[in-house]
């Protein structure tokens, strides 16, 4: 299920597939780089890669190194482990494994028994953590490519931080969730539930803080939140509301660059208010109905990268801004551009 669901649910029975024309890679091995996951279409099995590294951009990556293999339908979230990428795929309900240097599958995690894989979380350098749509935190082994273990959590379980021994879980409830679940990864259980604003779905954390963002309702209003917990004993600090339904956000070491319906907006992290309510309009990202699908702050460059889906139907773009806001680059990508991270690659 896409991340966007609400958003596209009723594209979803008017949109036919499409023939895209695609760069094939001129090469057998990557470096560092910008890789964009892009969702496809929810039951079209489209989801693809894009590589972009030294200006050049490579597009659906997966497929040109793989024979011509389909990665899925939905790829949703990204985890780097060494030179190995781990893609969770939502509605193929797999986790697909990559080698970064190649991009060729080293084979994939089955979660047939356990829904809907929805965002991944590393614990340590053997584990990581699956949300899934049956309401579980599945447990893999990242060597193995196996699943350990399930445990109970919230409903509708989406993204998620590791803190300490613990992970904070956000219970989306779909729309009604009003909880975190907290998981001692000693005992492999949930301990606690904490009280929160409507919706959580986005969880990120900085050495002193867990900040979640709940989305709210789905109303003329849209009036979410973004709620910061102490990192250590998991009790809420502040809580600041934010209108049209703010979603994915990123971290830097002064702001925190928000989505909402509006564009970007811009959060002091050290006074926790809102300093530019239209940091980045959405309209001039995306030009067709403002929406933005996707940010990530790249540490590298000091810069954010902002996913363009257009009209959901035809390939996107990502967009490189600095944090004063000012364009800087931008590149064609596959559909939906959705999670976008950095990889760099030991040789």
């Amino acid at each position: 299920m896409m991340k966007k669901i609400i958003l596209l649910f009723a594209l979803f029975f008017i949109i036919s597939c499409s023939e895209n024309e695609h760069t094939p890679p001129v090469s057998d091995e990557f470096g560092n780089g910008i890789l964009v996951i892009n969702e496809g279409l929810y039951g079209q099995n489209n989801a693809s890669l894009t590589f972009i590294s030294d200006e050049k951009v490579y597009q659906n990556l997966y497929s040109s190194q793989n024979d011509g293999d389909l990665l899925g339908d939905t790829a949703n979230d990204f985890l780097q482990v060494g030179n190995v990428g781990f893609i969770v795929v939502d509605y193929s309900r797999k986790v697909e494994v990559i080698d970064l240097q190649t991009f060729e599958s080293k084979g994939f995690i089955d979660f047939s028994n356990y829904g809907n894989p929805r965002f991944i979380t590393q614990t340590d350098l053997l584990t990581a953590f699956v949300t899934t749509t049956s309401d579980f935190l599945v447990k893999i082994d990242l060597q193995n490519l196996q699943i350990l273990s399930a445990i109970q959590v919230g409903s509708k379980p989406e993204q998620m931080a590791k803190s300490g021994n613990f992970i904070i879980v956000a219970n989306s409830g779909f729309g009604n969730g009003k909880s975190l679940s907290v998981v001692n990864l000693s005992t492999n259980s949930e301990v606690s539930q904490i009280p929160v604003w409507i919706n959580p779905r986005f969880v990120q954390n900085d050495e002193e803080n867990i900040y979640v963002v709940s989305t709210g309702k789905y109303d003329s209003e849209g009036i979410g939140a973004i709620t910061k917990f102490d990192n250590s004993s998991f009790l809420p600090t502040d809580t600041l509301f934010i209108p049209q339904n703010p979603g994915e956000f990123a971290i830097t070491d002064e702001n925190i660059f928000v989505v909402n319906s509006n564009g970007i907006l811009k959060i002091d992290k050290q006074n926790f208010t809102i300093s530019d309510s239209i940091f980045i309009d959405g309209f001039s990202v995306n030009s067709l109905n403002g929406i933005i699908y996707e940010i990530y702050y790249d540490e590298q460059t000091n810069s954010i990268w902002l996913g363009n889906p257009k009209d959901f139907m035809q390939d996107g773009q990502v967009l490189q801004f600095d944090l004063s806001g000012n364009l800087i680059s931008k590149f064609n990508c596959g559909l939906n551009p959705g999670k976008i991270s950095r990889i760099s690659i030991n040789k």
